[in-house]
């Protein structure tokens, strides 16, 4: 075998595995918070699932319209109050099923480079350990999608 169908080979191999990494992890609902032109934040949601025999971990996520997309939960304290926490990374079990809403698990992309409109697709790519980027389009909504 030549040298080039080496290599050919080799790339249709490794595309197999990345194609099947990210098979194992699943993103349903993703949608962005729609926000004001001004606004230098924005919110993300989505339902991540594991399908694989493994834990997966999610170790961050960056998108094209934000400088930095941080996860978040939000954290209420005994008196009533509550503020957001930072997520350094999130695990999924096999089989488990993950959900970042309002109120707890979101994303937020921050320094945004413009603020995408209501109804627009925008590309966000999960970051994984050990795993290709899942990038997704996300839908500018106003408000959470019905869940079935």
């Amino acid at each position: 075998m030549g040298k080039g169908m080496q290599i050919g080979v080799l790339a249709i191999l490794l595309a197999g595995v990345v194609i099947g990494a990210r098979a194992e992890v699943v993103v349903q609902q993703p949608w962005l918070r729609a926000v004001p032109p001004v606004s230098p934040t924005m919110a993300g949601y989505m339902v991540l699932v594991n399908r694989g025999r493994q834990a997966v971990r999610l170790t961050g996520a960056r998108s094209e319209v934000a400088g930095q997309v941080v996860m978040h939960r939000v954290v209420m304290e005994k008196d009533g109050s509550s503020h957001m926490q930072a997520l350094g990374t999130v695990t999924l079990a096999p089989g488990e099923r993950l959900i970042f809403a309002p109120g707890g698990r979101h994303l937020m992309l921050m320094d945004m480079s413009r603020v995408p409109p209501l109804g627009s697709r925008v590309p966000v790519c999960l970051q994984f350990r050990k795993r290709a980027p899942l990038c997704q389009p996300f839908l500018v909504r106003q408000q959470a999608p019905v869940s079935h």
